[in-house]
C-alpha cells in the first residue's frame, strides 16, 4: 500500500513541475514528452523543484 502512495506523490509532483515550467508552450502531455527525449530541457523542469536544503 506504502508503494501504491509514494507512486501517486511521485506523479503528483511531477505533475506539478511540469505546470510550473513557463518556458515551452505545451500541454502537460507535450512536456512530459519532450522530458523523455530532450534531457536539457528535463532539467531545465526538475531545476523547478525547490527542495530547500
Amino acid at each position: 500500500m506504502k508503494c501504491c502512495r509514494k507512486y501517486e506523490l511521485a506523479r503528483h509532483i511531477g505533475a506539478s513541475l511540469l505546470k510550473q515550467e513557463k518556458s515551452c508552450k505545451m500541454g502537460i502531455a507535450g512536456k512530459r514528452k519532450k522530458c523523455a527525449y530532450d534531457q536539457d530541457y528535463l532539467y531545465k523542469v526538475l531545476r523547478g523543484l525547490d527542495t530547500g536544503i
